[in-house]
């Protein structure tokens, strides 16, 4: 993997595209996961997706006040 950012942002992003999975977008990968984290995370590590393609926006993606 060609990841050259730290641990946290991965994780962000990895959160990120877990919610829009649990929102209702299809997984662009075939596993016998059923959780939307173990999903994602193998969808990064697989490079089906791009990291640099998910923008993380504190405010909006992680507030509890929506």
């Amino acid at each position: 993997m060609k990841l050259k950012e730290n641990r946290y942002l991965y994780t962000l992003k990895v959160a990120k595209r877990a919610r829009q999975i649990l929102e209702g977008a299809r997984p662009l990968i075939e596993t016998r996961f059923r959780n939307p984290i173990k999903i994602a995370h193998a969808e990064l590590q697989t490079e089906r997706i791009d990291p640099s393609s998910i923008v993380i926006n504190p405010v909006e993606d992680f507030s509890f006040y929506k």
